[in-house]
C-alpha cells in the first residue's frame, strides 16, 4: 500500500512573498538595478503564481533569464504557510513546495501533552514508549520503507514528536497508518527487557561522554527552569514493567493533548487536513488548555555574579564551559552578538588553541537558551585542569574586549558582511525547509521572517553599538557560570566567586518564576 504510483507534481496553489531578506538575498546574487527596482516595488505583496508575478515585473523590457531569474525568486521568496487546523484540539500549517520540484514531502508533529515531563519517572515511561513504539512496528514498516518512506518518534519536555518523510504519493497513508497505532504497543516482555538494558547503558555511559559533554549537560541542569537528572532516570528505570508502561500508553499519554504540526512538499492541504482529523480521533481525550502547556525558561544570572560548580569526571581529560549571559533576545542583541562572535571565534582559537596550546578542542562562540543570548568559551585538555583554564580564558577575554574598542572601520565592515553572509543561507533540502517552518511555527510564535528584522538591525548597527555592548562585558558585570569537569590526576583550584556544592544549591540561589525569563 505504500509504494508510490503517481510521482508528477501537484499544480502550486500556495503563496509566496518578496520580504526584505528576499530583496537582500537576490541583489547579493548580482541582480542589476533596474530590476532590483521593480522587485522592490512588489515588496511584502503575497503572490499565488509564478506568472503573476514575473507578469508583474514587465521584464519584455529588461534583457533577463527569465528560467534564471524565476529559479532565485523561488530560492529567496518567503513561504506563507496557511493554518489547516486552528483549534483548541491544535494548530497545524500547511505550505505546498515550489523550490525543489520534487515528489516528496515532510510532516513533522508534536503532541504536546502534560504527562511527558510530569515527573522523573513519566520521562522515563515516554522514552520508553517511543523506544517500544518504534521496535513494536519494524516489520510493519518495512514496506514503506522500502517504498521510501520513512518515519521517527522522540519524546521532548512538551511532548511527544512525530516526523514522516519520503514520497509524497503515499506519505498521508503512511501517516494514518502510523497514527492508528499511537497507543499500541506491539512488544513482548523478551523485546521490552532489551530496551531498558539498553535504555539502562544510555544512562550510565553519560560518565563516559566527552568532559565537555558532560559540562554542557550541567548547564541545562543549572540553568533550564525544569530538568531531570539522569541519575533520577536509573533509579526509576528498573521498577518500570511492561503493564505499565502499556497502561501509559493506552490511558494517561494522550489524555489531554494539543496538537501541534507542519506538512511541507507536494502535497494537498485538504488531504493533508483529513489525516490531521484522523490523528486527532485516534488520540481522543480533552483538549491541553494553553496554561498547561510546557514554557521553557532558563535561569538569569544578576549582573556582576559569578557561579562556579566543578565535578570529577571519569575520564582523563579536563574541560571548561563559561558562559556569559548577555542580553534578552531582540534583533538588535542578535546581530551585535553575531558579529561579535564572527570576531572572537577564530582569535579564541588562534591564541589558546594554536599559541597556548591549551587544549585540542577550543571554541568560543555566541549561545542562545531560548530567548538569552550570550557568549560560551569551551576548552578541553589532557594537559591542564579546569582552573587554570579558566584562568586563562578569563586572562584573554579582556584582551579580545580591547581590540574591539580599537577595531577599525573596515574590520567591522567585513564582520557585518559575514554575518549578512551567513543570515542569506537557505535550506537546500524539503526535510530543511519543514524543520525551518516547524520552529517558526511554534518555537518563534509563527515568525515566518525572523531575519527580515535581523537584516534591518544588522543595516542599522554601527561600530559604536557593538563598542557599548562590549564595555558591558568586564569582568565587574559579567553574568558568569563556570562548568569545571576535572579529569583524572588533574587537579582544581581556586573559585571567583559562588562555589556551588551541586545543582540544587544553584536551583535554590535562583529559583523561578521570579529568576526565570523565557
Amino acid at each position: 500500500p505504500f509504494l508510490p504510483e503517481n510521482l508528477a507534481l501537484q499544480p502550486f496553489r500556495g503563496g509566496f512573498q518578496l520580504t526584505h531578506s528576499s530583496l537582500v538575498g537576490l541583489e547579493a546574487e548580482g541582480l542589476p538595478e533596474p530590476l532590483m527596482a521593480r522587485l522592490r516595488q512588489v515588496e511584502g505583496r503575497e503572490w499565488g503564481s509564478w506568472d503573476s508575478l514575473m507578469a508583474t515585473l514587465e521584464l519584455e523590457t529588461l534583457e533577463v533569464d527569465r528560467r534564471g531569474l524565476q529559479e532565485l525568486l523561488k530560492k529567496h521568496a518567503l513561504p506563507t504557510p496557511v493554518k489547516i487546523l486552528d483549534a483548541e484540539r491544535g494548530q497545524v500549517w500547511f505550505q505546498q513546495d515550489y523550490r525543489f520540484d520534487s515528489p516528496k514531502a515532510q510532516l513533522h508533529f508534536r503532541i504536546e501533552t502534560p504527562e511527558v515531563y510530569a515527573s522523573p519517572r513519566n520521562a522515563v515511561l515516554s522514552q520508553l514508549y517511543a523506544d517500544a513504539f518504534e521496535e513494536g512496528l519494524n516489520e510493519f514498516t518495512y514496506p514503506a520503507l522500502t517504498a521510501g518512506l520513512s518515519y521517527n518518534v522522540w519524546s521532548d519536555k512538551k511532548g511527544i514528536r512525530l516526523s514522516f518523510s519520503g514520497y509524497s504519493d503515499r506519505i498521508l497513508t503512511f501517516v494514518q497508518a502510523i497514527s492508528t497505532k499511537l497507543k499500541t504497543l506491539e512488544v513482548d516482555e523478551k523485546t521490552f527487557a532489551e530496551l531498558k538494558e539498553r535504555k539502562r547503558r544510555s544512562y550510565t555511559n553519560f560518565h563516559l561522554q566527552q568532559p565537555y559533554q558532560q559540562a554542557f549537560y550541567y548547564r541545562s541542569l543549572l540553568l533550564e527552569n525544569r530538568k531531570f537528572a539522569l541519575w533520577d532516570y536509573e533509579k526509576e528505570l528498573a521498577s518500570i514493567t511492561l503493564k505499565e508502561l502499556r497502561e501509559y500508553a493506552q490511558k494517561r499519554l494522550y489524555a489531554r493533548t494539543f496538537l501541534q504540526g507542519v506538512a511541507y512538499g507536494n502535497l494537498e492541504g485538504s488531504e493533508v487536513r483529513t489525516a490531521v482529523n484522523e490523528l486527532l480521533q485516534t488520540l481522543g481525550g480533552e483538549p491541553l488548555p494553553e496554561v498547561d502547556r510546557y514554557v521553557e525558561s532558563i535561569r538569569q544570572i544578576p549582573s556582576g555574579t559569578a557561579y562556579t560548580l566543578s565535578q570529577p569526571v571519569e575520564v582523563n581529560n579536563s574541560a571548561l564551559v563559561m558562559e556569559l549571559q548577555v542580553a534578552q533576545r531582540t534583533p538588535q542583541n542578535q546581530v551585535a552578538l553575531q558579529v561579535l562572535s564572527t570576531a572572537l571565534q577564530p582569535q579564541a582559537y588562534n591564541e589558546l588553541r594554536t599559541n597556548q596550546q591549551l587544549g585540542y578542542i577550543v571554541n568560543a562562540s555566541m549561545t542562545e537558551a531560548e530567548d538569552t543570548l550570550g557568549l560560551v568559551f569551551l576548552v578541553q585538555s589532557g594537559t591542564y585542569g579546569p582552573a587554570e583554564l579558566e584562568a586563562r580564558v578569563r586572562a584573554f577575554f579582556p584582551q579580545f574586549l580591547k581590540q574591539v574598542q580599537q577595531m577599525p572601520e573596515a574590520q567591522f565592515q567585513a564582520l557585518k558582511g559575514a554575518v549578512r553572509n551567513g543570515m542569506l543561507d537557505k535550506p537546500d533540502s524539503v526535510s530543511a525547509v519543514a524543520g525551518m517552518l516547524f520552529g517558526r511555527a511554534f518555537e518563534r510564535q509563527a515568525e515566518f521572517d525572523p531575519t527580515s528584522p535581523d537584516l534591518r538591525a544588522l543595516e542599522a548597527l554601527q561600530l559604536q553599538d557593538l563598542q557599548d555592548l562590549v564595555a558591558q562585558l568586564g569582568e565587574s558585570q559579567q553574568r558568569r557560570l563556570s562548568l569545571r569537569m576535572i579529569g583524572q590526576g588533574h587537579q582544581d583550584g581556586p573559585v571567583d566567586g559562588v562555589q556551588l556544592s551541586d545543582v540544587a544549591a544553584f536551583r535554590k540561589a535562583l529559583t523561578c518564576p521570579d529568576a526565570c525569563l523565557p
